[in-house]
C-alpha cells in the first residue's frame, strides 16, 4: 500500500515559502535589522561612555561614588551585552511605531513590546 501524495500540502508549503520570500516582506525585515544594529550600537557606546565615566573620573575623585569603580570583569561583558541587546529591542520596536501602518493593533503592539523592552532593562 503506497501513500497518497498529499499536493494541497505541498501547495501550501510552497506558497509560504514565496510569501516569506517576498522582496517587499525582506526589504521590511533588513529596515529592521538596521534599526536594530543601530540602536544596539548606540545603546552600547553609551553603556561605555558611562561606564568609563563611572570608573575612571567619578569614582575616583569623589569618595562617595567609590563603589561604582569596578574593574573589567565578566559582569561587565554580560552588562554590555545585556545592554546591546536591550538596544536592538529598543530599535527595532521603535521602527515599528513610528511605520506609517495604519494597523492599531500593531501600535499597541508595539507600544507594549516598548514598555516590556524599558522594564527589561
Amino acid at each position: 500500500m503506497r501513500a497518497a501524495f498529499n499536493y494541497n500540502c505541498l501547495s501550501k508549503f510552497i506558497e509560504a515559502v514565496n510569501q516569506t520570500l517576498d522582496p517587499q516582506l525582506m526589504a521590511e525585515r533588513l529596515e529592521s535589522l538596521k534599526a536594530g544594529i543601530v540602536g544596539s550600537f548606540s545603546l552600547f557606546f553609551t553603556f561605555a561612555i558611562a561606564t568609563l565615566l563611572n570608573t575612571f573620573v567619578l569614582a575616583k575623585y569623589f569618595q562617595t561614588l567609590a563603589s561604582l569603580q569596578s574593574d573589567l570583569n565578566w559582569h561587565l561583558w554580560v552588562s554590555g551585552a545585556v545592554a546591546s541587546f536591550t538596544g536592538f529591542l529598543f530599535g527595532v520596536t521603535y521602527r515599528y511605531i513610528i511605520r506609517s501602518d495604519q494597523n492599531p493593533q500593531l501600535k499597541a503592539g508595539g507600544m507594549l513590546a516598548w514598555l516590556l523592552a524599558w522594564c527589561g532593562d
